[in-house]
């Protein structure tokens, strides 16, 4: 198997159309990015993955400051899965954001988006933790 796709872009209807080789419509993907033609979003494998990552580091954060009667970690996740952090997904999704012009992944990875995102999964992992005594 390849990593090599080839995809041809026609115009039609004023519209730039994506088709791989068998002529069917599809998508390029290239660097975490897919490009139907018309819309750039962050390829849902890459950021599946990144949410299954930060799923798991949040509870093993609440597991932690649970077993020791501490407090949680929070700037740490944050600062590895929000906006907040320089150098992590979600900083990468932003300047290829900016750089493509990309009004789509803009949104999917938007301050508020992510925040809410994770502030909902520390308050449910404490849930899940606390209803496991």
């Amino acid at each position: 198997s390849t990593k090599t796709e080839i995809r041809h872009f026609t115009e039609e209807d004023d519209k730039i159309i994506c088709r791989n080789p068998e002529n069917r419509i599809s998508k390029l993907q290239y660097l975490g990015i897919e490009f139907d033609g018309e819309n750039t979003l962050l390829r849902h494998k890459g950021y599946a993955k990144f949410e299954r990552k930060m799923i798991r580091s949040v509870r093993k954060e609440v597991t932690i400051a649970k077993d020791l009667k501490v407090g949680i970690a929070k700037r740490k996740i944050y600062e590895k899965y929000s906006p907040l952090g320089k150098a992590n997904y979600i900083s990468y999704a932003n300047k290829a954001a900016k750089e493509l012009n990309s009004v789509l992944i803009k949104k999917q990875v938007s301050s508020n988006r992510m925040m809410k995102k994770i502030s909902g999964k520390i308050k449910k992992s404490m849930e899940s933790v606390n209803n496991k005594k």
